[in-house]
């Protein structure tokens, strides 16, 4: 039960880390050097 708990965090977790990478890759894009 925790440990089914835990695995949705980390599933939640992983989403948002790579939401924040998609995130962050069109920032720098968009951003003429």
């Amino acid at each position: 039960f925790a440990i089914e708990i835990l695995a949705a965090g980390d599933k939640a977790l992983e989403k948002k880390l790579q939401d924040y990478k998609k995130e962050l890759a069109d920032k720098v894009k968009s951003t003429k050097f």
